[in-house]
């Protein structure tokens, strides 16, 4: 395999403990995931000890599109998180650029 590795082996929940806290963290699943299951992702974001954190369950499998509100909840997390203070400008999609 190309990544020389079996993605079997990776356990993202033993080293969710160990993030740095103060890493902002969304954790986005799909209800009808059948791939990563939400309880998967639930309890990642259960182990994750940080602040802030957010869990998003949305409708939908793991390659399916998602609503425009996926995108519009990612983005007011980043801005907040990351940019708010730090005088930086949030990024300004235009909006033909369909981010479905």
């Amino acid at each position: 395999n190309k990544a020389h590795f079996d993605i079997k082996d990776i356990s993202p929940i033993q080293h969710a403990p160990q993030i740095d806290p103060n890493v902002p963290a969304l954790f986005i699943c799909g209800e009808q995931d059948d791939f990563i299951k939400p309880h998967h992702s639930e309890r990642i974001c259960e182990k994750y000890q940080g602040s802030p954190k957010n869990l998003l369950v949305v409708p939908g499998d793991h390659n399916d599109l998602r609503p425009p509100i996926v995108f519009q909840a990612a983005t007011q997390f980043l801005n907040k998180h990351l940019l708010e203070g730090s005088g930086t400008t949030p990024l300004q999609v235009p909006e033909g650029l369909n981010l479905q």
